[in-house]
């Protein structure tokens, strides 16, 4: 018997492939937007373990508000305003666990990555480490340049 996902219950396989090779690479984290009614946005954290144990929860702008109050009205994405700024620094300060690094680079994850997603969107907590991570290399191999460009 040969079965064919479509729609939702191919979506739900997908994640469950994506979770359980997440966990075989030894756990991590993924984050995961939807879009609702107008305003009603959800922002989800979800850690994997490599147990296989999932802890799902709602993303907090608190912690990143506490750094910078971009948006009193809560995250938003697909454009560059308050509320992608605000989502892009709660990202970096959960997936980095560092505000000095947070702070310095939201402005330019926003403009790389969540000005640009649609209404439902997920990226993994290590490909915002390797974002940040090619970032300095980038910014050090620059300051190495010779001044007169040679």
């Amino acid at each position: 018997m040969e079965f064919i996902l479509k729609g939702k219950a191919q979506d739900v396989f997908g994640r469950l492939s994506e979770m359980k090779n997440l966990a075989e690479a030894g756990g991590g984290v993924i984050y995961q937007g939807t879009r609702g009614e107008p305003g009603d946005v959800n922002v989800l954290r979800m850690e994997i373990a490599s147990s296989g144990k999932v802890d799902i929860r709602p993303l907090s702008p608190e912690p990143s508000r506490k750094l910078w109050n971009h948006s009193p009205d809560g995250f938003e994405w697909g454009y560059c305003g308050s509320g992608p700024a605000q989502l892009a620094l709660a990202l970096l300060l959960d997936a980095l666990g560092d505000e000095k690094l947070a702070v310095c680079y939201h402005q330019a994850f926003k403009e790389c990555f969540v000005a640009g997603w649609k209404s439902i969107w997920d990226i993994r907590a290590g490909q915002i480490k390797r974002w940040v991570q090619l970032r300095q290399h980038a910014e050090d191999a620059r300051l190495m340049e010779p001044a007169d460009g040679k």
